[in-house]
């Protein structure tokens, strides 16, 4: 049975009437009472007192109905929260169960690369068995797989920059500066000219080819009953 979505947006409207019309019946104690003189006759005292009792009683009629309305609309909050917790728990469900063809067609799909990878650990292992027994002084034979996968060598040149130091007559660098003109100089800077020189940043570096992890070996496969499917 569906549950009829819960609006608590009447009951929040009502408590925001609820609220306005409690400032009113303040305003109007407020005004009346402010306004009035001192007077010594009885029938306008008890007039005044009639008045304040009214006063009195709309605005507590105001809190009460107020406090009423909040808790409707705190309810209603409440109804609501619990409501979309609910049919997000009932979308889950339908989901997992409409998932479920889903779910067989993977292990269907585990099956067949289960097949191809009995396949390529067969292939592999041939071709190592040729290189090490039988190749001789044959080129080495890389398998199919080495052959997609294999990472090649990667050379990065070293890297120079030109700079300018200061050198004296005998073409020795400076090691030694102060602070002459807001400039960094050699002390003794007038035995020192400046020169450019070529320095490396960057040696020069090289890595080798690279297999990464055979796949025979990374991948892992399960059953859908439960235990290994591969490795077998």
């Amino acid at each position: 049975m569906m549950v009829r979505k819960p609006n608590p947006e009447k009951a929040i409207n009502t408590v925001e009437r609820n609220e306005a019309a409690l400032e009113r019946a303040i305003q109007v104690k407020r005004r009346r009472s402010g306004g009035r003189t001192p007077t010594d006759d009885p029938d306008v005292l008890y007039e005044r007192r009639r008045e304040d009792r009214d006063d009195d009683d709309r605005i507590a009629a105001a809190e009460e109905a107020l406090a009423f309305s909040r808790a409707a609309a705190e309810k209603a909050r409440v109804e609501l929260a619990e409501w979309a917790a609910g049919a997000k728990h009932a979308a889950l469900v339908r989901e997992a169960d409409a998932a479920q063809k889903r779910v067989h067609a993977i292990f269907d799909l585990q099956h067949k690369l289960a097949s191809e990878l009995a396949w390529l650990d067969a292939h592999v292992e041939k071709v190592a068995d040729y290189n090490q027994s039988e190749r001789g002084s044959r080129p080495f034979v890389a398998d199919a797989e080495e052959l997609v996968r294999r990472q090649p060598e990667k050379h990065t040149p070293a890297r120079f920059e030109d700079i300018e130091v200061w050198v004296d007559r005998a073409g020795r660098e400076a090691s030694q500066f102060v602070t002459r003109g807001g400039k960094q100089v050699p002390a003794g800077w007038e035995h020192y000219r400046k020169v450019k020189r070529r320095v490396c940043t960057q040696t020069e570096r090289s890595v080798p080819a690279q297999m990464p992890e055979r796949l025979t070996t990374a991948v892992k496969l399960a059953k859908k009953e439960g235990g290994r499917l591969w490795p077998r």
